[in-house]
């Protein structure tokens, strides 16, 4: 999906935040998820899709229609999810219809994305009681709340990292979502483009400051 360029994600940080990343990611092992459906009693029926107690293991994948890398995401995952049994249908939605149902819980599953924060306000998303913002799913965590609470006061060095790792590794040992990949995005400036200082958020944020090397015929620009 990303060319060979993504890597896996381990939580809902990324490296560009500074901090020492140390959590492992779960191996991909379709064998050792079908024995596990299997020991929860979800048996393959006759079309192949696991079933227990009359109930097929079956939902909705919502997706952003004019997102095509997650819409390719949602597929990919659905292909997964089918060789073990499980059938997820894709539906893509209007950005703003899927934003709408997010809030209103109307939904079974969807694929997200998050933008790297270079203040790392990380309450909206990941904070018990912001159900009425970004915690679409209500998650709900007191180790997580009380990390979050003591990065308020620790704004800086390697206390802050420390809380910054303890929060990844929890957030990812909760699995609250399937933390899929990191996309990378790359920002290429003409040779006599000055002053530019791209960050993960936005090329253009000190657009202002940008400005050009004026070019003399016969002579290269720099």
């Amino acid at each position: 999906l990303a060319h060979g360029q993504g890597d896996r994600a381990r939580g809902p940080l990324t490296s560009l935040h500074g901090f020492a990343d140390t959590t492992a990611v779960l191996r991909y092992d379709p064998a050792a998820a079908a024995r596990a459906l299997a020991g929860a009693g979800w048996l393959p029926g006759s079309d192949g899709v696991r079933a227990r107690r009359g109930q097929r293991l079956s939902f909705h994948l919502l997706a952003p229609a004019e997102d095509p890398l997650r819409l390719a995401a949602a597929q990919a995952v659905a292909a997964d999810l089918q060789r073990v049994g499980i059938a997820a249908t894709v539906r893509a939605q209007p950005t703003p219809v899927l934003l709408q149902r997010l809030a209103r819980g109307q939904y079974e599953a969807f694929v997200g994305q998050w933008f790297p924060d270079p203040h790392l306000d990380l309450d909206p998303v990941w904070r018990s009681d912001a159900t009425d913002q970004w915690n679409f799913g209500a998650y709900a965590n007191p180790s997580t709340d009380s990390l979050l609470t003591r990065m308020r006061h620790e704004r800086f060095g390697a206390a802050r990292e420390e809380l910054l790792s303890r929060f990844q590794a929890t957030v990812y040992a909760d699995q609250p979502y399937l933390f899929l990949f990191q996309n990378p995005h790359f920002v290429v400036f003409a040779p006599h483009v000055r002053g530019a200082e791209p960050t993960p958020v936005s090329p253009f944020w000190n657009l202002p400051a940008w400005w050009i090397v004026r070019h003399e015929p016969g002579r290269p620009a720099g």
